[in-house]
């Protein structure tokens, strides 16, 4: 069976599989303290580890259907450009390094961009996605407390705050739950 990348689009953005091209357009935001702040650890990237991460990423998608897509802003003239990433992706429990069988929504965005909707837009699509195409019945998220701005959207995008838990990626994080929606 032949590997199809997957390409998600919205009024205006690109959600597709992660290319060794979008690197330097990753970098902006992985390598950047203040967007980093409230994602994983806390700690920037370099360039070596958004390269491995790209491929980490493509290779995850090939075998299982899901990945953080880096997140295109269409501009004039066909253009676009990297602004961020998004998507689905098995989430780690604390003191394991094993992942899943729980799905995540994630996302982060360049500074220039936050504010703007991009968050709730490509999120949309990726709900979207992993209900319909990859059949899941629920999808969760974590925010870090402070990180009010990822919880507003969380909200937008249904998701139900469950409370604080320490249970995923040892840092205390508030915990989401979106479930598919009947049809």
């Amino acid at each position: 069976m032949t590997f199809r990348p997957t390409v998600l689009q919205t009024d205006r953005l690109v959600l597709r599989t992660p290319q060794r091209d979008d690197v330097d357009g990753l970098l902006t935001m992985l390598g950047d303290p203040e967007a980093m702040k409230y994602v994983g650890q806390g700690k920037t990237m370099n360039r070596q580890q958004v390269e491995a991460d790209v491929d980490r990423w493509i290779a995850l998608e090939q075998e299982c259907g899901l990945c953080l897509w880096t997140v295109r802003k269409q501009m004039a003239q066909g253009r676009e450009q990297v602004i961020g990433h998004c998507g689905l992706i098995y989430m780690r429990r604390s003191g394991s390094q094993t992942r899943g069988p729980e799905v995540e929504l994630a996302y982060g965005f360049a500074r220039s961009f936050w504010g703007q909707g991009f968050a709730t837009e490509a999120g949309r699509a990726a709900l979207e996605y992993g209900f319909s195409n990859l059949d899941l019945d629920s999808i969760l998220a974590i925010t870090y407390p402070e990180n009010l701005a990822s919880q507003k959207v969380l909200l937008k995008l249904d998701f139900e705050p469950l409370g604080r838990t320490e249970k995923y990626y040892d840092i205390e994080a508030e915990f989401f739950r979106r479930l598919r929606q009947p049809s």
